[in-house]
């Protein structure tokens, strides 16, 4: 069921040493250990489920990427998600003009698909999860379970986005290597990714939502995330803040704490990560664009 990683995929280091025990507050309520590389500084929760019984970990209808429950927390997320969807449009427009082919790899159910489409490019999604492949699908999006299925369609692609799943996959170097693979030249990858380096992640720690163990696997920070890309020969060009998370983020932290006056805190953590993110370029969930060369 578990399985314990010995080397860092990043820098193969093999000096991982225990970090933070993180607990699974959405579905199984277990502890789990966090190992932090000692030459990198990537961070992996450690041991963990493997690919076969990861799934259960996904099984809550409080896991909002892939529902909606009528709560206060779903229909927040709902309205910053309106957003969101435009801010990731305007970024990836300057990538790539309506018209272009795009992959949303992780695409959940469908809704950055469906809003790009509603924007004229021409988009694939991919998505392993039966709830968010049905889902999807129902919106008549073109959607694979598998990445070989959407090798088969010989189909290139000018933008791939993977938008919070990077820190979801278990073979970070060979999902690179084939999404590397599907880019046309000159191609860009967009990579959204928790940052343990923001101001929330230090308050918070151990209770930092965006640990979310045992789902996301890995833990990145400015200078490990670039490193991988660029042992997959990727080229980094920009980064851009996700502004609306430091307070989505902190919002769940409150709620791990069960603490009172949550909102009202989390507003004031959000905006506390906010202004050290303008004086640092560390937010609490950072967007990395790499180019193929």
């Amino acid at each position: 069921m578990y399985e314990r990683i010995e080397e860092c995929p990043i820098c193969t280091n093999t000096d991982l040493r225990n970090s933070l025990i993180c607990k699974d507050y959405l579905v199984s309520q277990q502890s789990f250990a966090i190992s932090i590389c000692s030459s990198c500084g990537l961070l992996i929760t450690n041991p963990r489920p493997s690919k076969e019984t990861i799934s259960q970990f996904y099984d809550s209808s409080s896991y909002l990427s892939h529902n909606s429950d009528g709560s206060l927390m779903s229909r927040l997320y709902s309205l910053a998600q309106r957003y969101t969807l435009w801010y990731k449009f305007r970024l990836v427009k300057r990538l790539a003009k309506p018209g272009s082919r795009l992959m949303d790899y992780g695409c959940g159910v469908g809704q950055f698909m469906q809003y790009m489409q509603s924007n004229k490019y021409e988009v694939t999604g991919i998505e392993p999860s039966d709830v968010g492949l049905s889902k999807a699908r129902s919106k008549e999006m073109l959607v694979y379970q598998t990445l070989s299925e959407a090798k088969e369609s010989a189909a290139k692609f000018d933008v791939i986005t993977l938008w919070h799943v990077l820190e979801h996959v278990h073979d970070l170097n060979t999902t690179i290597k084939q999404l590397k693979k599907l880019l046309n030249k000159d191609g860009h990858v967009v990579i959204a990714v928790p940052n343990t380096k923001s101001w929330d992640a230090q308050h918070y720690k151990e209770n930092w939502a965006a640990y979310d163990v045992p789902r996301h696997l890995f833990h990145f920070d400015d200078e490990n995330i670039k490193m991988l890309l660029k042992s997959n020969r990727l080229s980094f060009v920009q980064k851009a803040p996700l502004y609306l998370d430091s307070f989505y983020i902190s919002l769940l932290s409150e709620t791990h704490l069960n603490n009172g006056n949550k909102i009202l805190k989390s507003i004031i953590n959000g905006c506390k990560s906010n202004i050290y993110g303008s004086r640092t370029s560390q937010y609490s969930s950072m967007i990395y664009i790499f180019q193929k060369k």
